[in-house]
């Protein structure tokens, strides 16, 4: 006769996001809370491994227009709104047109 056996496992679940001003991404890809998102370090679009810090989205950008071009190839009219497109930022001012 076989008598069959099953283990049961209670577990509680951890929460591995990062908060505002933590590290994020990274080799072990730590996420960002909700609200949040990681941005890297400027220039270092498409990288493998890239850390970097978690933000916060803003709803409300400020009106003010200096624009900065995103790794996505666009232009966006301030860092606030590039953050609120969850883009990466390539550099300072628009973007070079080829």
């Amino acid at each position: 006769m076989v008598i069959g056996f099953s283990s049961l496992f209670i577990y509680e679940e951890i929460s591995l996001a990062a908060d505002e001003g933590e590290v994020c991404a990274g080799k072990i890809g730590i996420p960002c809370s909700k609200g949040l998102f990681c941005d890297l370090e400027p220039g270092l679009c498409g990288g493998a491994d890239i850390g970097g810090i978690c933000v916060k989205k803003d709803e409300n950008c400020p009106e003010d227009i200096i624009e900065v071009c995103g790794c996505d190839g666009k232009t966006y009219s301030s860092d606030c709104k590039r953050r609120q497109a969850e883009q990466q930022k390539k550099a300072d001012g628009k973007c070079a047109k080829y």
